[in-house]
């Protein structure tokens, strides 16, 4: 006599938005800033602009800061500086205090051109190609939600210039 398998119906866990959006944007390529504007201002101000070059805040949660840094060695560098660095950020902005600086290997963005990185606003989206337009319209046009879809298409926009700028 054989015993039958039960099929086991898939359940569904509800998630946070937090919790999958990032990993989501992250493998469409989207890349937006979860930090503070503020601390990015901070950072270069605090660590002087040749070590801004090599390294990015992008994150911050929890009292501790993640930042992205170019290569090996200069993340091994940070790492020796890691204490002086920690109270100087403290020291200039104690209404946010920093506990833990954490580095990590990653894609560092170059820094803007007039020193202030643009806003999601300053973008004149007339410069996008006409490819990109219809892009962006034909994925927003599935979102239901009015201010999440204008969300969305303002974050394309945004990683669209900002890669033709790179490139």
């Amino acid at each position: 006599m054989c015993a039958r398998r039960r099929s086991r119906k898939k359940t569904y866990r509800l998630e946070r938005l937090g919790e999958f959006l990032p990993a989501t944007l992250m493998k469409q390529r989207i890349f937006i800033d979860t930090i503070p504007p503020n601390l990015t201002r901070l950072w270069t101000k605090t660590v002087g602009p040749q070590i801004a070059r090599q390294t990015g805040p992008c994150r911050f949660r929890d009292g501790m800061l993640s930042v992205r840094v170019s290569t090996s060695s200069w993340m091994q560098q940070l790492q020796f500086m890691k204490d002086e660095i920690l109270d100087r950020l403290n020291a200039a902005d104690p209404q946010q205090p920093i506990k833990k600086i954490k580095f990590f290997i990653g894609h560092v963005p170059p820094p803007p051109v007039s020193g202030v990185a643009p806003a999601v606003d300053d973008f004149d989206e007339s410069r996008l190609k006409k490819r990109d337009r219809r892009l962006i319209a034909e994925r927003t046009a599935t979102v239901e939600d009015e201010e999440l879809r204008e969300i969305i298409r303002r974050a394309m926009v945004k990683e669209a210039l900002t890669r033709h700028l790179r490139s």
